[in-house]
């Protein structure tokens, strides 16, 4: 005898939603247990149940009663096609034509917000037809204002949410309020091992990303624990951008208000245009510590004072005479001829944990007449405690005047370092040496040394 289903209901409480459905038509295989009458048991406050309520009659328009056979199907198609989900065998008791019964959804994921159709079968007839097209109702119960989803589902997600579109946004949440302490996201956790927030990225790209045009582009406050940890294995744990206020800030009463653990790039990367691009403060503890390396693209300056000078050798004649201002005054001596004079530097090798690169030396001096000159400048690294224990940064051989009367202040010399320039752990003693040429018993100023240096990428 061929069935008719007619006004059939379907409340979807895994959505914690009702949508609306009218059928027609079903058919069948072999599938799920059978149930009874009512409430299945596995359905809980989490139930992968969906209800369908509806009322069958012969093909004369008669209610029929007792028991019978029901498939239910999901597909994404009005006609043909595969179904996403189906529940089959289910044993319904029909009382007067009305029937009560529950599609097990377990393992469905077809409820993403595509356009769905529901298909029955009742026994061996076809499956009805038309197919049902599933609805929204106007407002779904789970998802009212003020809706709370409380479960607990291990290391499952509450609520999952996905956008395949390249330029899609997962979530997007506003406080549109102009006044008044509101936000936009807000997440919290109970648990010292757990995370307020958490993101992440394996595609290369950005964890988080916050931008902000006046306030504060992201805040983040903790008690005791940290009040943002980020971490990135090639990219940047946490990004984020200001035009007028914080980038970033995040204080912490106990524990570190910024935490950042980058795998092969910068655990915290600050950039500003006009303010600091990072910036610490710490009542009574560090204001900004790392554990690793902390790198700038900024050189840094190492004045070398003239005062330091010293004679070649034990036996040299050569006269210095230093100055109130931190230089010094070489004079020949007895023997008026090529005179060596030897600056001793020594610096750290590393600085923060980075090798340091000399990129650069300026020489500031003058000479009392116009042939007395510097002829050559070198620096050396030292490698060892040997005579030859060396290796040469500089060997400028080039004849420098620079008359007194000519350049009262003085002139400087400037020369790029480029070769054997890497200091590190086991090197940070230099020296320059500087030959001189006086045309009698004259004089040469030198007021000292400056070196350029920059980090190792």
């Amino acid at each position: 005898m061929k069935k008719q289903a007619v006004i059939i209901f379907i409340g979807c409480l895994v959505f914690l939603s009702l949508v609306a459905l009218s059928v027609s038509y079903v058919k069948a295989q072999q599938g799920a247990t059978e149930r009874g009458d009512g409430l299945p048991e596995e359905a809980t406050a989490h139930s992968d149940y969906i209800p369908i309520q509806g009322r069958l009659t012969d093909t004369s328009g008669n209610p029929l009663d007792g028991y019978y056979d029901m498939d239910f199907r999901i597909y994404d198609v009005y006609t043909g096609g595969t179904a996403l989900c189906q529940d089959l065998d289910n044993s319904v008791a029909v009382n007067d034509g009305l029937f009560t019964a529950y599609m097990s959804m377990t393992g469905c994921t077809a409820f993403d917000g595509r356009t769905l159709y529901l298909g029955i079968q009742v026994g061996s007839d076809a499956e009805m037809t038309p197919r049902t097209y599933i609805d929204n109702v106007p407002y779904a119960y789970g998802l009212r204002p003020g809706a709370e989803i409380r479960e607990t589902l291990g290391s499952d997600a509450i609520l999952h949410i996905e956008n395949l579109s390249e330029t899609g946004r997962g979530l997007r949440a506003y406080a549109m309020a102009t006044t008044g302490e509101n936000f936009g996201v807000v997440g919290a956790s109970r648990s010292p091992d757990g995370y307020g927030g958490y993101f992440y990225n394996n595609g290369g790209g950005t964890a988080l990303w916050a931008s902000s045009d006046n306030g504060s582009a992201l805040l983040a406050t903790s008690v005791e624990g940290d009040g943002i940890s980020a971490s990135s294995d090639n990219g940047i744990g946490v990004y984020a951008t200001s035009d007028n206020d914080y980038g970033l800030w995040a204080t912490s009463i106990n524990g570190t208000g910024i935490h950042g653990a980058g795998g092969t790039g910068p655990g915290v990367e600050g950039f500003s245009l006009l303010g600091p691009g990072l910036y610490g403060e710490s009542l009574s503890g560090v204001a900004v510590e790392a554990n690793g390396k902390i790198t700038s693209s900024e050189p840094t300056y190492l004045w070398i004072s003239g005062n330091d000078v010293r004679q070649a050798g034990h036996a040299d004649t050569t006269i210095i005479d230093l100055n109130s201002q931190g230089g010094v005054r070489i004079y020949p001596g007895a023997v008026i001829s090529y005179k060596n004079v030897i600056l001793p530097i020594t610096i750290a090798g590393t600085l923060y944990g980075q090798d340091v690169r000399l990129t650069a030396l300026d020489i500031y001096w003058k000479g009392d007449t116009d042939m007395d000159s510097i002829v050559t400048i070198r620096l050396r690294r030292a490698t060892g405690v040997c005579q030859s224990c060396y290796v040469e940064i500089l060997a400028d051989t080039t004849d420098y005047l620079c008359w007194e009367d000519t350049h009262p202040s003085g002139c400087t010399i400037h020369n790029p370092l480029a070769t054997n320039n890497l200091l590190n752990v086991n090197s940070g003693i230099l020296y320059l040496t500087l030959e001189l040429a006086y045309s009698g018993n004259t004089f040469i100023d030198f007021g000292g040394a400056r070196l350029t240096l920059e980090y190792n990428d």
